[in-house]
């Protein structure tokens, strides 16, 4: 029986995915202990996000110009090469180092996931009807999975065992491509002057029920990310191990799994607005539950009730605005909503690490999370 060819290169994504998001964890875990601020420690979870938000438009030109293998090529050799640097230079480490590292590891998974997405688009014009159900899955399993190996391996070998690890499932994900023997689409034949001039230009005008979706989303995506670091800051001030800190983000992927996995059975119970509405609350609840210290398990607890709070949204947001926007106007809704989704990975844990600290951050946490509620609550497509 041949698997569908969407699976193999989703699994390659999801290797590829568990490293990107270990690093995310252990690099500020591995800087903290070392006597960082944590406001170097949130500069440096920013840093992965950063190459993303900035050359989000190079990339998908690249990927577009040569093809999908050669942008996962370049992806893969760049994160794998990041993280033998972070294992050979483990004994001396240098100030600047982590920053190479994240920087070099958000850009490799960038170009991966741009050569994949389009690559599973392929797939579904093939006929492969759940190619982006398969995607979504192994993406949300390994955003918790990551963290729980990255973690322990830091806990138990210190930080060069953890960029072993980590290097260990870029070097899988390889394997896996060769051994599930995945087709890659050919490189597209380029335009010429005359077709490019013929091009209708992509519409990227935003009526008022975009608008407000993508608001929606920036809250939601902010607190996810101002949660995710301050999961990390929480469990460096209260002493926990590297790997009972990385496995408080482990839950919460747990739990936007969970609902991802459950999504069928969610949404036909439940309206879009209202998983959207849930969402945004539950990313006000993900802050607001570090206003006060909270012992390990508690805190494990509220991540992964938050955690499915999120995953819910992200089918009811893509479906609501492909319902809410113009076909033409789609394709540059979307390309808006990533450059905000990257923005905010980039900003969210830069300000969680200068608030953290500060005597009056816990009234910041809490007003931030009563605001989403609020939004949640009043918010009208």
């Amino acid at each position: 029986m041949t698997l569908p060819r969407s699976i193999p290169i989703a699994l390659m994504c999801m290797l590829q995915h568990a490293s990107a998001t270990g690093c995310r964890a252990v690099l500020p875990l591995i800087a903290l202990a070392l006597g960082a601020s944590p406001a170097a420690a949130g500069a440096l979870v920013a840093t992965q996000a950063l190459a993303p938000a900035v050359l989000s438009l190079p990339i998908g030109k690249l990927v577009a110009r040569r093809g999908t293998r050669f942008g996962a090529g370049i992806g893969t050799a760049l994160g794998g090469l990041a993280f033998l640097v972070m294992a050979a230079l483990a004994s001396a480490w240098h100030a600047a180092l982590p920053f190479v590292v994240a920087a070099a590891v958000g850009l490799g998974f960038a170009l991966t996931l741009v050569s994949v997405q389009r690559e599973l688009g392929h797939c579904v014009d093939e006929g492969e009807a759940r190619a982006y159900d398969h995607f979504s899955l192994f993406v949300a399993i390994s955003g918790s999975a990551g963290p729980l190996l990255a973690g322990f391996c830091l806990s138990a070998f210190g930080a060069k065992g953890a960029a072993i690890g980590l290097a260990m499932l870029v070097a899988a994900s390889i394997t896996t491509m060769r051994w599930c023997g995945a087709r890659w689409s050919p490189v597209p034949a380029q335009p010429g002057p005359q077709d490019r001039a013929q091009a209708p230009a992509a519409s990227s005008s935003l009526n008022r029920p975009a608008r407000v979706l993508l608001r929606a989303e920036v809250v939601i995506s902010l607190l996810w990310n101002a949660t995710a670091m301050l999961a990390i800051l929480r469990s460096h001030d209260a002493g926990w191990s590297a790997a009972q800190g990385a496995a408080v983000l482990s839950v919460l992927g747990a739990g936007v799994a969970a609902a991802r996995i459950a999504g069928p059975w969610i949404t036909h119970r439940a309206s879009d607005v209202a998983l959207i509405r849930l969402s945004m609350a539950a990313a006000g609840l993900g802050v607001a539950s570090f206003v006060v210290p909270l012992p390990w398990l508690a805190v494990c607890a509220l991540q992964f009730v938050v955690g499915v709070g999120l995953g819910v949204s992200l089918r009811p947001v893509l479906s609501e605005l492909h319902r809410r926007c113009d076909a033409e106007g789609y394709t540059g809704v979307l390309a808006i909503r990533q450059l905000l989704l990257n923005l905010c990975a980039v900003a969210g844990p830069a300000a969680m690490g200068l608030l953290v600290g500060a005597p009056w951050s816990g009234a910041v946490f809490a007003v931030l999370g009563a605001m989403a509620v609020l939004s949640a609550w009043a918010m009208e497509v």
